[in-house]
């Protein structure tokens, strides 16, 4: 894969598969964070991320079924997700699943079957506080296909909710301001 990185290489440009050119700057910083990314799952390999109540499982499920609706995802199509940079406990994947066809990052290394990747983080979970939940969404389809070396970030938002009649509802979504 490194072999085929470079052969796109021209000048200070890397260009994929389709045509389209990035920096090696943003390249390289996208890649460093990749790294860092799949180290710090392979040291967490068998650290999972339990919701750390009902009503935070309520919460991350809103943020997806908003999602899918977001991105035109059919209930067909299996999403996968992580939280807080961790792939999701059995149990939190198996609640949501009643509702929603997803499935932990740890399945999509293993197989390669999810067309994206969700993931979500926030700075804590506080039950006043609804906000600040920021989810991005990452496409892997030409990596599964074998035809692209990066995957893309098509979506980055961060949502605020609240809860009205015991339910929890998205109040807001903007899109994240990324550094230039």
């Amino acid at each position: 894969m490194a072999k085929r990185l470079v052969e796109g290489v021209t000048g200070s440009a890397y260009i994929d598969a389709r045509g389209n050119a990035y920096t090696i700057e943003g390249v390289r910083g996208q890649l460093d964070k990749a790294i860092d990314r799949v180290g710090k799952l392979n040291e967490t390999s068998n650290e999972t991320y339990p919701a750390g109540s009902k009503d935070e499982t309520e919460v991350l499920s809103v943020v997806l079924k908003s999602e899918f609706q977001a991105n035109n995802w059919t209930k067909n199509e299996r999403i996968c997700f992580s939280v807080q940079g961790l792939d999701p406990s059995p149990e939190l994947v198996k609640t949501l699943r009643q509702h929603l066809n997803v499935c932990s990052s740890a399945e999509w290394r293993k197989k390669f079957d999810c067309r994206f990747d969700v993931r979500i983080q926030y700075p804590s979970f506080e039950l006043s506080q609804g906000r600040n939940i920021r989810a991005q969404i990452v496409d892997l389809r030409e990596i599964n296909q074998g035809i692209g070396d990066l995957a893309v970030i098509v979506r980055d938002v961060e949502y605020s909710l609240h809860k009205s009649d015991g339910k929890w509802l998205v109040s807001d979504c903007v899109p994240t301001k990324r550094p230039d």
